[in-house]
């Protein structure tokens, strides 16, 4: 679904860069001041007809749930495509650019209410720990979606500044509620296997957040927690 979003994207910054050429071509000539203004308000005109089916088609994939993965690829498409067009559009009142931008926000919503609904479903069923007092299955396979969603992260077509800026509410919309889920999960365990359980959780979140960039205040708080657990 991501690469029929791309497509679809990057044809529109194709045509939209192509259609900038011509104008150019054709207004050479021109001396008149105000030329590059009335060249970017012309281009917006002229991308107004896409605008409709692009955002019904995108709008398409979004709400049909593909999971918090491919939202987060989506999120990040769309905003590296808004950042790009823009450079050419040059505006941004163009309903273009309005439009990828709508559809950015929806796909960044979506993705974020994917992580709370995962969390929900978590404490609705708490998992006792395993006997060998080692992580649950439901705090694996947990973080494995964390390592998937950092993992497209890493590889994102944003800027780096850019992918930073949401960075910590991921990690706060699934880590939160594990170290949550151990605790409540724990409470049963007499002193030594509840010191054993968390130690050996707080352990495979530490390695998993440490194969990733801008983890270090996370990986400096489960550190803490680590240090009092011992």
């Amino acid at each position: 679904m991501a690469w029929y979003v791309g497509d679809m994207l990057a044809w529109l910054h194709q045509a939209t860069a192509s259609e900038k050429e011509h104008l150019e071509a054709l207004l050479k000539q021109v001396t008149l001041p105000g030329v590059e203004e009335n060249l970017q308000e012309v281009i917006g005109h002229i991308t107004e007809g896409v605008c409709r089916p692009l955002k019904v088609r995108i709008e398409q994939v979004i709400v049909a749930e593909p999971g918090a993965v491919l939202l987060y690829k989506l999120s990040n498409l769309l905003k590296f495509y808004h950042h790009t067009i823009s450079s050419i559009i040059g505006t941004s009142v163009a309903t273009l650019l309005i439009t990828i931008e709508e559809m950015h926000v929806l796909s960044k919503k979506m993705f974020f209410n994917s992580l709370s609904l995962h969390a929900s479903r978590l404490m609705d069923k708490v998992e006792l720990p395993p006997a060998d007092l080692g992580p649950t299955a439901s705090l694996t396979q947990t973080l494995a979606l964390l390592r998937e969603v950092l993992a497209s992260h890493d590889s994102s077509v944003v800027p780096l500044n850019a992918r930073q800026a949401d960075f910590a509410q991921v990690l706060s919309c699934i880590l939160d509620p594990l170290l949550q889920l151990c605790t409540v999960s724990a409470s049963n365990l007499g002193t030594a296997d509840m010191a054993t359980y968390m130690v050996n959780s707080l352990y495979v979140m530490k390695t998993t957040l440490a194969l990733f960039e801008f983890t270090d205040k996370r990986l400096e708080m489960l550190e803490f927690q680590w240090d009092k657990t011992k």
